[in-house]
């Protein structure tokens, strides 16, 4: 459909932000709670709450820089490792890129339901380590199907982890700043994560392999999340305040 028609398909979500912006009503709930607390926290006080629960602002802040290593770490590069390790074109690096979305598709929803039964930490963990034996299939690997099926289970277990995040930031977020803890937290860790690709082109084109530095980056970060999630903290789903 060429670049307008792409422009025009990613444009259209705005469309339906605007519609639920102007048409759908406010919960009761957020109506009820900003009737209680007035005209709202000023800026100054939600730094003031922030500044109150900062060892867990820095513990989220820490995993997050982890969580954004592990996606971006594994996923940014891999049309490069393709293409420079094995030479596929790009009709091949889309075919794989397409079965490595839905391995993450299907990772996010399973391991996100099975945080209902494990609990959050015992189903990132699980996903996490999980991320290591599959690692080399993924990365050093040889053939189109081997790399399918490695791409596909790597981020089966990648985006299983961060399938748990988004319930686990709001369940562990203290309720004053639960607005506006799991946004900020997330945005830092991705600030931190941001170098991660720049400097795995660079280790890449020194050593010559994308696939050795890409898998060596997933197993560190997969045993950071697993180690950082261990500590004696955890989601505080039946302490909610909304």
């Amino acid at each position: 459909i060429g670049w307008r028609g792409m422009f025009i398909v990613g444009a259209a979500p705005a469309l339906l932000a605007g519609y639920i912006g102007w048409k759908v009503e406010e919960s009761s709930v957020w109506q009820q709670g900003r009737a209680a607390r007035g005209t709202g926290m000023s800026l100054s006080g939600l730094w003031q709450g922030v500044r109150s629960y900062m060892p867990l602002f820095v513990f989220l802040v820490v995993l997050m820089s982890g969580f954004n290593s592990f996606s971006h770490g594994s996923q940014d590069l891999h049309p490069a490792l393709l293409q420079n390790d094995h030479h596929f074109g790009t009709h091949t690096v889309g075919a794989i890129g397409i079965v490595l979305a839905l391995g993450a598709i299907s990772g996010g929803i399973t391991f996100g339901a099975l945080s209902e039964r494990w609990g959050r930490k015992r189903a990132i963990i699980t996903a996490a380590l999980l991320a290591i034996p599959v690692t080399p299939l993924a990365m050093l690997s040889h053939g189109r199907i081997a790399l399918a099926c490695g791409a596909f289970l790597l981020q089966f277990m990648v985006q299983g982890a961060w399938g748990v995040i988004p319930v686990y930031l709001s369940e562990i977020s203290p309720g004053p700043v639960r607005a506006t803890f799991p946004g900020v937290v997330y945005q830092l860790g991705n600030l931190i994560a941001s170098k991660v690709p720049s400097i795995q082109a660079h280790s890449a084109e020194r050593i010559g392999s994308y696939g050795m530095v890409l898998a060596v980056t997933t197993v560190i970060v997969a045993l950071f999340i697993a180690i950082v999630i261990s500590a004696p903290r955890d989601s505080r789903a039946n302490d909610i305040t909304i």
